[in-house]
């Protein structure tokens, strides 16, 4: 097997792509760079009001804090890993084609 070329953190892409990250405590972990955004209420008119977005903040989204990262290897037959977030937004396979 081919050993993992470790990068320092400081050069990780910070595009929302899925990586490898080796953490502080000496884990590994797939996570990605994200917004921390939360929300609020503005009065828009009488009894009527609006969600609106407040971004406060990236992190890196994993359980620990990472000190180094690496692309996901390419699977079995060399494709791309897909992010469960996006397979839940497909449409279920029924068995139809």
């Amino acid at each position: 097997m081919d050993p993992i070329n470790w990068q320092p953190i400081e050069t990780a892409p910070k595009d929302g792509t899925q990586l490898l990250f080796w953490t502080v405590h000496d884990t590994v972990e797939v996570g990605e760079w994200f917004q921390i955004t939360s929300f609020h209420y503005e009065v828009a008119g009488d009894n009527l009001y609006r969600r609106v977005p407040h971004t406060y903040g990236n992190s890196w989204n994993t359980q620990s804090q990472p000190t180094h990262w690496a692309p996901l290897p390419l699977g079995p037959n060399g494709q791309t890993a897909k992010r469960l977030a996006d397979l839940s937004e497909q449409e279920p396979d029924n068995g139809n084609g």
